[in-house]
C-alpha cells in the first residue's frame, strides 16, 4: 500500500538524513586524523631509525639508507633507492646483496626478513657512484609477490634532503649504524650515537663536501646517515658517514662524513640509468639469527 508522508515527517526524515550524514563525515574525519597522528607520532630520531638497513655483502656489513625516488616506470612514480657507501656494494661489485627489512607488528618487535639483491648478467653497472665520492645508490624494485608482504619503509624523499652548508661546526648531531661490535636489537634497527661536527673537511680548505664528527664509529657503521633531529616533520639528513679515523687497531673518537650534496648528485646520475635489480626473500630470519 503506497502512502503519501505530510510536512512534518517529510522535515523529520530530512533531518534525520542530514544527521546521518554529518555523523558519517565526522566518522571519516576522526578516522583521517587518528592515521594522521600514528605517522606523526614517530619523533624524527625513530622515524630516520626506520629508514636505516643493515648492507650486508659476502664480505661484510654496512649500513644504508632507503630514498623514495621519482620513478616514471614504477607504480604510483616511485621506486625506493638504497643510499650506501660506495665501499659497501664495490667489496663484491657483482652482489648478491642482502637488505634487513623489517615489518611492524603491533604491541611487539618489527617481524624481520632479509631480502637478497640478486644482479641480472646482462646488468653492467648495478649501481652508480659519484666520481668523486665514496657514495653509491641503487634502484630497488619488489616484485608484486614480495611487495605484498613486506615494504623499504622511509620517512626520506628527494624533497627532505637538506642542502649544503646546513651542518655547521660544533653542531649537534645523530648517528645511525649496524656496527660490528653490536649490529642492532632484536627488532632489527640501527644503534644510535651521539657527537658534533668536530671540523670541515680532513682533506683541502676547498673540499667543504666532507667534515669531521666526533663519535664512536665502528667497523659497519659505513653508510650510516648523520642527521639532526627536529621536534616536528621529518628527519633532517646531512651526510653518510665513511670512514673512521684511526685504522682498525685504533680506536679515535672521529669520523670522516660526506656532505648530502653529494647524495643529491648521485640521485642526479642514478635517474639516468640502470634497470632495477631482481630481489628475493629468504622470509622471516630464526630467532636466534634475529636476536644477533
Amino acid at each position: 500500500m503506497w502512502s503519501c508522508l505530510d510536512e512534518a515527517q517529510l522535515e523529520s526524515t530530512n533531518q534525520k538524513e542530514k544527521m546521518i550524514r554529518r555523523l558519517i563525515s565526522f566518522a571519516a574525519l576522526i578516522f583521517l586524523l587518528l592515521a594522521v597522528n600514528a605517522i606523526g607520532g614517530l619523533a624524527s630520531s625513530e622515524k630516520m631509525a626506520w629508514s636505516t638497513y643493515a648492507v650486508a655483502t659476502s664480505k661484510g656489513l654496512g649500513t644504508g639508507v632507503i630514498v623514495n625516488c621519482r620513478d616514471s616506470n614504477a607504480r604510483g612514480g616511485g621506486s625506493p633507492v638504497l643510499v650506501t657507501c660506495a665501499h659497501v656494494l664495490q667489496s663484491a661489485p657483482r652482489g648478491p646483496y642482502f637488505l634487513v627489512v623489517r615489518s611492524p607488528v603491533a604491541g611487539s618487535n618489527p617481524d624481520i626478513a632479509i631480502l637478497r639483491i640478486d644482479i641480472p648478467r646482462d646488468c653492467e653497472h648495478p649501481f652508480i657512484k659519484h666520481p668523486r665520492y665514496d657514495v653509491a645508490a641503487m634502484r630497488i624494485d619488489l616484485p608484486p609477490e614480495i611487495a605484498r608482504l613486506i615494504k623499504l619503509s622511509s620517512f626520506l624523499d628527494e624533497r627532505t634532503i637538506g642542502r649544503q652548508g646546513a651542518a655547521h661546526v660544533g653542531d649537534e648531531i645523530f648517528i645511525l649504524g649496524f656496527p660490528k661490535i653490536f649490529p642492532g636489537t632484536t627488532g632489527g634497527f640501527p644503534v644510535f650515537r651521539s657527537g658534533r661536527i668536530a671540523s670541515y673537511s680532513p682533506g683541502s680548505q676547498l673540499d667543504r663536501v666532507r667534515f669531521l664528527v666526533h663519535s664512536d664509529i665502528y667497523s659497519g657503521d659505513s653508510g650510516g646517515p648523520v642527521f639532526a633531529e627536529h621536534n616536528w616533520g621529518g628527519p633532517k639528513l646531512l651526510g653518510l658517514i665513511t670512514e673512521r679515523v684511526g685504522g682498525k687497531n685504533r680506536q679515535v673518537p672521529l669520523a670522516i662524513a660526506v656532505d648530502v650534496s653529494a647524495v643529491r648528485e648521485t640521485l642526479a646520475q642514478l635517474h639516468a640509468s640502470e634497470s632495477p635489480h631482481q630481489i628475493q626473500s629468504s622470509g622471516r630470519l630464526p630467532a636466534a639469527a634475529a636476536n644477533a
